[in-house]
This record gives C-alpha cells, sequence and structure tokens, in this order.
C-alpha cells in the first residue's frame, strides 16, 4: 500500500491518548539500512519519508521518542552524504558511545577468536598497539584487530604482531572516511605515526 504520512501521524496519536506515555521507537543499525537504499536492494523506500513524518510533525514527537544507532560507518551519512538532510532535521541530539575499558576491550577482540576454536593469539604489545591507536572504540578497535588476525592466518603464525597491527592501521588509514574519525582519538604522538603512515600510503598509491 501507499505510504500515508497521516494514517502514521493518527496512530501515533491515538497511542499517546491510550497510554499517556508514548513509546521509544529504536532503529538499530541504522547505517546497514540506509547502505541498503543506497545501493536499492529491495528495502521499502517508504522508510525514510515515514521517519521524516515522525520527526517533523509535532503531535508524533510527543507520542514518539525515536532514536537511530548504527556504526560509525554513519559519519559519512551525516556529513554531506546522501542522507545528510535527513540527519540535519535531529538537530544536535547525537550521543557518541563506544569507548571501552582496556580490559572490556582485549575480551572483545579475543573472544570471538577462542569461541571459534583459534589457536591465534594476540601478542600483548600488539593489545598495547590497538589501544593506543582507538582508544576502546568499538567500531575502530575491532576493524584493526581484524585485518591483523586475518594477516596472521594468511602467514600462517599463531601470533599477532605489532607489525600485524601496523599494516592493519596502514589498511584503515588508506580510506580517508575512516582516517578522519579515527584520528580524533589518538594522541599527538600516535597522530605523527599515522600521518607517517597515511603519506606512506598514498605513495604506494601513486606508484
Amino acid at each position: 500500500a501507499d505510504y500515508n504520512p497521516n494514517d502514521l501521524q493518527y496512530f501515533y496519536r491515538e497511542l499517546e491518548t491510550i497510554n499517556k506515555k508514548g513509546i521509544i521507537l529504536i532503529v538499530d543499525e541504522f547505517d546497514i539500512l540506509l547502505e541498503a537504499v543506497e545501493n536499492s536492494k529491495g528495502v521499502d523506500s517508504s522508510l525514510l519519508p515515514c521517519l521524516r513524518g515522525l520527526i517533523n510533525s509535532a503531535d508524533c514527537q510527543n507520542a514518539v521518542h525515536l532514536v537511530i544507532c548504527g556504526s560509525n560507518k554513519m559519519i559519512r551519512y551525516m556529513n554531506g552524504g546522501t542522507f545528510n538532510q535527513f540527519f540535519q532535521q535531529f538537530g544536535s541530539n547525537n550521543i557518541e558511545v563506544g569507548k571501552l575499558l582496556r580490559k572490556e576491550m582485549e575480551t572483545m577482540i579475543e573472544k570471538p577468536i577462542e569461541n571459534r576454536g583459534l589457536q591465534v593469539k594476540f601478542a600483548p604489545e600488539s593489545l598495547d598497539w590497538i589501544w593506543r591507536y582507538t582508544q576502546g572504540l568499538v567500531w575502530y578497535s575491532k576493524l584493526v584487530a581484524h585485518y591483523a588476525l586475518e594477516r596472521a592466518r594468511a602467514n600462517t603464525r599463531m601470533v599477532v604482531y605489532p607489525s600485524d597491527i601496523v599494516d592493519s592501521v596502514i589498511t584503515v588509514v588508506s580510506n580517508e572516511e575512516y582516517f578522519k574519525s579515527l584520528v580524533t582519538s589518538c594522541t599527538s604522538k600516535e597522530l605523527k605515526v599515522l600521518d607517517a603512515l597515511q603519506g606512506i600510503t598514498c605513495s604506494i598509491c601513486r606508484r
């Protein structure tokens, strides 16, 4: 059926009338959804107009508290991307979450390896390097650890060395969008290393 914003607004107005509190509507993994919409992978195109209807309607705002969650991939959509105008309607109500404690980060990285029955281990120094660069940001910690683990496995090694982390970081910083977000969590010393790695990567790409 065709999307009718009046029907949606009526539904939420009635909902608020019934329970006096409204509801919290959580849309998780929104970055994956946006990517599917952008690539036209069969996602209902009425979804975004539906969400815009929630944002723009005073009645809906009283009845519905909309929470949109996603990984740092949403940054490219929020900062001048295809759906930038959609995100601007949220104003400044953006909350960054996901920084883990050092021990939590290590568990997040090592536990899946154990669960998969792999014998590969991260050297303590390798975990130090990941922590220095990501400061516990979940998505980047996973990203750097993933590339480093795959590099070690490709070389049939049982240990992930700091050199694997460096190679992983080079892979990450060669993507400008990842790099811009990653550097915000680094200290001045790490930034000097990243700058050097970025320069090396760009030099290699130009050859």
